[in-house]
C-alpha cells in the first residue's frame, strides 16, 4: 500500500477503531514486536489520513521497548519516527531517529530499507536547507530504487520519487533548469500504481516553477491534474500550495 492510493483506503479505513485496539492491546502487554510491527504496518493510513501526530506516539512507543527486536524493524520505526517528525517541523528531534535508521539500514544491508532511510535523511538535509548534502543523498537513494527495481513491487515509483526530490532540492537551490529536468523525468515514472500522491504533488510544482519564469498557459494544466490527483489524498499543504498557483494564473491571465 501507497500513500494517496484509494484502492486499499476504503476497505481498511472503517478498521481504524480495530487497530487502535490492537495497538493498544500490544502495548499494555509489553508485546514490543507486535507494536512495531503494526506501528510500521499503518504508516500509510496515518500518512494518508494525514495523522502524523497519532502515527508519531505509537512510533515512539515501539521505539522506547525495541532494544531486542532485529535492525529492521528498529529502522523502520525509527525511519518514519523521523518522517513525522519532519511533517510536524521539528528538525531538532527528527534528526537522531533518522540517523540511526540509516546507520541500522546499512548494518543489516537491506537495500528497500536502505533506499526509504537514505531518502528521509534526503528530505531531512533539504529541510535544514544543505541543499549540496540534500541533493547527493536522493542521486544515492535514486542509484539504490533502481538497484531493486526489478524485484520491487512497483520499483518504477520509487525511482520516481527520487528524480521528482530532486527537482525539489534544485528548485530549492534556485537551480529552475535541472529541477524541471528532474520534475518532468520523474513524473513519466510516477504514473504506476502509488505513484498518485507525489505524481499530483511533483505536477503542482512544475506549475508553480513555470509561473515564476512566465509561463502560465503551461503552468495551468499542469496545476489543474494536480488538483485533481491530490484533492482525495490528505495532502492538503501541496492542495493548498496548487491552489495559490491557480490564483495566480487566473490574476495573471
Amino acid at each position: 500500500a501507497f500513500p494517496g492510493d484509494a484502492s486499499w483506503l476504503a476497505s481498511i479505513a472503517p478498521e481504524e477503531a480495530n487497530f487502535r485496539q490492537a495497538l493498544e492491546w500490544s502495548y499494555a502487554r509489553g508485546d514490543a514486536r507486535s507494536l512495531s510491527e503494526l506501528s510500521g504496518g499503518l504508516v500509510p493510513f496515518w500518512i494518508t489520513r494525514a495523522q502524523p501526530i497519532e502515527g508519531l506516539r505509537w512510533l515512539e512507543r515501539a521505539i522506547a521497548g525495541d532494544q531486542d527486536l532485529p535492525a529492521i524493524l528498529r529502522a523502520q520505526c525509527r525511519e518514519t519516527a523521523g518522517y513525522f517528525l519532519l511533517q510536524l517541523g521539528d528538525l531538532a528531534a527528527a534528526a537522531p531517529f533518522i540517523y540511526e535508521a540509516v546507520a541500522l539500514a546499512r548494518a543489516c544491508g537491506d537495500l528497500r530499507l536502505l533506499r526509504n532511510t537514505i531518502q528521509t535523511q534526503g528530505n531531512l538535509a533539504t529541510a535544514q536547507r544543505d541543499f549540496a548534502r540534500a541533493m547527493a543523498l536522493h542521486i544515492e537513494t535514486e542509484h539504490v530504487a533502481r538497484a531493486v527495481a526489478a524485484e520491487s513491487p512497483n520499483g518504477d515509483f520509487y525511482i520516481g520519487a527520487q528524480l521528482g526530490l530532486q527537482g525539489l532540492v534544485a528548485q530549492q537551490a534556485g537551480d529552475t533548469a535541472t529541477a524541471i529536468a528532474r520534475i518532468t523525468a520523474g513524473m513519466s515514472y510516477l504514473r504506476a500504481p502509488g505513484g498518485r500522491r507525489r505524481l499530483g504533488m511533483l505536477l503542482g510544482e512544475l506549475g508553480i516553477i513555470q509561473i515564476m519564469i512566465g509561463q502560465f498557459h503551461e503552468a495551468a494544466p499542469n496545476l489543474l491534474q494536480s488538483v485533481a490527483l491530490t484533492w482525495h489524498t490528505g495532502y492538503d499543504r501541496a492542495l493548498a500550495r496548487t491552489l495559490q498557483g491557480v490564483g495566480a494564473v487566473a490574476a495573471a491571465t
